[in-house]
């Protein structure tokens, strides 16, 4: 007989992200399909559900209009709902006319202090600060589900 696990107890939370460093680099110059690829180094202001720091770097393939599609990972560092700890993910998304939405996963085995275990998804919208200066390059909400696995 197997042994019986128990079922894992979902949360959910919300938290507001503040882009406060971005850095872009250009990997490669548009070709004839007149796409170009570009890292963006994210250093990021979590207040919410997430309170801490995330540095996150995404890989942008974006089109000739400013329109993208990306990949990237971050580690986040502080506390999710008072549990102190690390953890790693991934995000994929795009954005359209300047708005940001994606979605993100906990990387499993990630996580580190009071967060070991911990499991979980994403969903987010970020709007660009046009005016971009000083420590506020735009804001993000965002929406998560987690729980913890034994």
């Amino acid at each position: 007989m197997a042994p019986h696990r128990r079922p894992h107890r979902q949360a959910s939370g919300q938290s507001t992200v503040t882009v406060t460093g971005y850095d872009r680099t250009v990997i490669s110059e548009p070709d004839d399909s007149h796409i170009t690829l570009i890292s963006t180094l994210l250093h990021e202001e979590f207040s919410g559900s997430l309170r801490g720091t995330g540095v996150a770097d995404h890989v942008r393939v974006v089109g000739p209009g400013g329109d993208d599609t990306f990949t990237g990972v971050e580690r986040f560092t502080g506390t999710l709902d008072g549990r102190a700890g690390t953890f790693a993910l991934t995000a994929q998304g795009g954005s359209v006319g300047g708005i940001v939405h994606g979605h993100w996963q906990v990387v499993p085995n990630s996580a580190t202090g009071d967060l070991v275990g911990l499991r979980g998804h994403g969903v987010f919208t970020a709007e660009p600060n046009p005016s971009a200066t000083g420590d506020n390059y735009g804001t993000a909400t965002d929406c998560l589900t987690y729980w913890f696995e034994d």
